[in-house]
Formats: C-alpha cells, sequence, structure tokens
C-alpha cells in the first residue's frame, strides 16, 4: 500500500522542537546552572538560548535526516533589487511591530495584571553586541527553522496561505504573549517573501534590519528591546513608553504602521511580480499535490499539542508559576 505523504511531518518536528526549547529556558529559569557555578546572565541567556535550542538542533536534524543545508534552505541568491526591497521590508516592519508589541503588553497586563508583567529588558555591554546577540543570531537561528524546516514540510504539501499561516503561528506563539501579534504577522509576511522570491536570504534579511532598529531604538532611549526570547526569563516590571500614554503610543506608531503597511504591499509585489512566471508553475504543482494528499491532516494532535504547551508556558510564565 502505498504511503500518503502528509503536513504531518512539520507537526512532528515543531513538537519535538517545542518540547526540547522549554527544557532549554526552564534550565534558565530555575537556574540549574547555578548549582555548578555557571552564571548565564544578559545577552548570554538569548546566545544560549538560539544556540543549544535553535542551532545545535538544527545541526541534529540535518544529521538524523542525512540532508544537506542546500536541501532544507532555499538558498537562492537574490538579485540587488531584492535586497534592497528585502531592507526596505525590514524597515517598514518595525512600526508594525511597535503597535503589535504595545497592545501585546496591554494584553498581557490584563491577564496577569501588572504585578506579573515580565519585562524583555536586558543588559547589554554594547550595541554592537546587542545587534550581534539579539539581531543577527536570531535572524539566522529562527529563519533556518521557520522559513527553512518547516515552511518545506508544509509548503511541500499544502498552499502557501496555510503553510504562511501555520508558520506564523508557531513564530508567534514560541515569542509569548507580550509579542505574540507582532510575530505572528510578521512571521506570515516573510513566509510569502519566502514564497515569492524562493531564496531565504529574502526574509532573513529583513529580520535582520527589522531586529537591528528595534534593538538600537532601546539601546539608544533607554527602553526595553526586543529580544528573542527575553519574555520567558526577565525579572522587573517596567512601564513601557512611560513619559508618553498609551493612546499617545498607540496613534502615532499606528499611524506609522498604516504607512508600513503600504510599504510591505508594496515589496510583496515587487517580489511577487520579479519571479512571477516561476510562483505561478509552483502554486500549481503545490495545489495539484494538496489535491492528491485528501487523507493527510494539518491539525493532528501534534499541532495541538504545539499550542497547548506554548500557551501553558505563557500562562504559567506570566502568572509566576515558571
Amino acid at each position: 500500500m502505498q504511503r500518503v505523504e502528509s503536513p504531518k511531518n512539520g507537526s512532528k518536528i515543531i513538537l519535538i522542537l517545542s518540547l526540547w526549547l522549554v527544557l532549554v529556558i526552564l534550565s534558565l529559569r530555575l537556574g540549574l546552572f547555578y548549582y555548578v557555578g555557571i552564571e548565564i546572565s544578559g545577552l548570554w541567556r538569548t546566545v544560549y538560548i538560539q544556540l543549544l535550542g535553535l542551532i545545535i538542533p538544527f545541526a541534529v536534524y540535518l544529521a538524523i535526516t542525512k540532508q544537506k543545508v542546500s536541501n532544507v534552505l532555499l538558498l537562492k541568491y537574490p538579485s540587488v533589487k531584492n535586497i534592497i526591497f528585502a531592507i526596505l521590508l525590514g524597515v517598514a516592519i518595525v512600526p508594525i511591530g511597535m503597535v503589535g508589541m504595545i497592545l501585546g503588553n496591554l494584553l498581557n497586563d490584563f491577564l496577569f495584571g501588572n504585578e506579573y508583567t515580565i519585562a524583555m529588558q536586558q543588559t547589554a555591554p554594547s550595541l554592537l553586541a546587542s545587534i550581534l546577540a539579539g539581531a543577527l543570531l536570531p535572524s539566522i537561528a529562527e529563519e533556518v527553522w521557520f522559513r527553512g524546516v518547516l515552511f518545506k514540510n508544509y509548503n511541500k504539501y499544502i498552499t502557501i496561505g496555510k503553510t504562511a499561516m501555520i508558520t506564523g503561528l508557531f513564530f508567534g506563539l514560541m515569542h509569548g504573549v507580550p509579542q505574540f501579534l507582532y510575530t505572528f504577522i510578521v512571521g506570515v509576511i516573510w513566509a510569502y517573501s519566502l514564497y515569492y522570491t524562493r531564496s531565504i536570504w529574502i526574509p532573513a534579511i529583513s529580520h535582520f534590519i527589522a531586529n537591528v532598529l528595534l534593538h538600537t531604538m532601546g539601546f539608544l532611549m533607554g527602553l526595553p528591546s526586543d529580544s528573542v526570547y527575553d519574555y520567558y526569563y526577565a525579572q522587573e516590571s517596567i512601564e513601557y513608553g512611560a513619559s508618553y500614554t498609551f493612546v499617545e503610543n498607540l496613534i502615532f506608531f499606528g499611524v506609522l504602521g498604516i504607512i508600513s503597511a503600504l510599504i510591505i504591499f508594496l515589496c510583496m509585489r515587487v517580489f511577487k511580480k520579479h519571479h512571477g512566471l516561476n510562483q505561478q508553475n509552483t502554486a500549481i504543482e503545490i495545489n495539484a499535490n494538496e489535491s492528491t494528499t485528501a487523507k493527510s491532516k494539518v491539525f493532528t494532535w501534534e499541532f495541538a499539542a504545539v499550542v497547548v504547551i506554548w500557551v501553558a508556558f505563557s500562562l504559567l510564565s506570566g502568572f509566576g508559576v515558571l
């Protein structure tokens, strides 16, 4: 009997990765290294989680599946034009990110109360250190998984619309409550940018630029930085935009967000138009795959387990249990 191909493989992979990441984060939250005389603080926490939680597992994944990096990631070198628009896309994403974080922190305060608000502030010896640990490393580690391994395992069998929503959902869940809305939206955008350009360099460049700008703003203005996974282990509660009201912040970044949305739309049109013919052929192939695998399911128990794990972890962190 012929085996029916299924996107279920992607859900299995993200489930295993989620369980491992939770263990890695808990090793810091529970202070396990303290008992052996090792202190991991500040930016080293981000480095530790990115390396041990994402990069090393990616190497293990390649070894187990006996694949080359080029077989997993779409490494096609982009045109100069697409690189320029990838940079522009990264810049345009920042205001949307600020709106998302403002709303996310409002939701965080509503759910857990001010006394349980977990900040995203971290100490950085220099701006360069903050950029290397909080911008460059995540733009590599996260892209190889979400726009690499997971994208390939889902988009091989289902449409880009479903792939973008699913990978964006997982990307958002793994960033916690304050950053969920923002990371979900940009996760969807980056998935489409990869699909249109067939090059992982495009979302990676955009990811890096957005993170650089956010970290630079945070470092120079003394605001909390948008560092990946800081949500899970920062200790102090802070007020966002202390010198401005919530409404003023929301209006300011909301206007910028509308302008940014138009720029993002322009960038995506450029990506789509530049590779329109190739993408049309690819879309036909993917739709055909999905129609021949009607018995395969995306929303399996593995998928549900991933959602439960990250929602539960966020709630337990928010209420100070972890």
